[in-house]
């Protein structure tokens, strides 16, 4: 399947989020919206099928509009039984939603699970002093960021010895490997 524009040029990722949680304009009027969030471009949705109160979770991509290509904002949509490569959805989703139907809906759904265990693991570990590898070089924690959500200020390490100070974000340390000081 393949992305939906709108062919409206002034069609808004507002205007599309107002689509998906009325009832009868995105999904087919047998569906009933249980519950939805946004976590970043992603639409997530626990959808009920009222003929038989069975239970699915979609998820909608969403793209901006593109005057240069004269479309407006635009989706690709998903359900857990395509087992999805994204992992964002979030746990009140999961925990609302009733069994899965489908072999593939209950492992994406455990994989889901694992994602966010690890995300708060990782998270637990972010103290000062703990080291995070990232792009080669590593780094020691001192403080979290005033400033920036979820960033932290860290030394650059050089043979055990700070060699210069920067600021590391919510992203980058996502991506870095974090060792405790205990760990090593």
């Amino acid at each position: 399947m393949g992305w939906s524009y709108s062919c409206d040029v002034n069609y808004t990722l507002k205007d599309q989020l107002a689509d998906f949680r009325t009832p009868g304009k995105h999904y087919s009027a047998h569906y009933r919206l249980v519950r939805s969030a946004c976590v970043g471009n992603h639409h997530w949705a626990l959808l009920e099928d009222t003929r038989n109160g069975h239970h699915t979770i979609t998820l909608d991509l969403m793209q901006g509009p593109s005057k240069k290509h004269g479309m407006g904002a635009g989706y690709k949509g998903m359900s857990e039984d395509w087992g999805p490569c994204y992992y964002d959805c979030p746990l009140t989703i999961l925990d609302n939603a009733r069994a899965p139907e489908t072999l593939e809906a209950y492992l994406w759904r455990q994989t889901v699970r694992a994602h966010h265990a690890t995300k708060k693991a990782k998270k637990k570990a972010l103290v000062k002093g703990a080291l995070a590898v990232y792009g080669g070089h590593t780094y020691r924690l001192d403080c979290p960021s005033t400033t920036k959500r979820g960033a932290w200020h860290v030394d650059r390490m050089h043979d055990g010895l700070p060699v210069a100070a920067y600021r590391m974000s919510a992203r980058q340390l996502s991506d870095a490997r974090i060792v405790t000081e205990a760990a090593q």
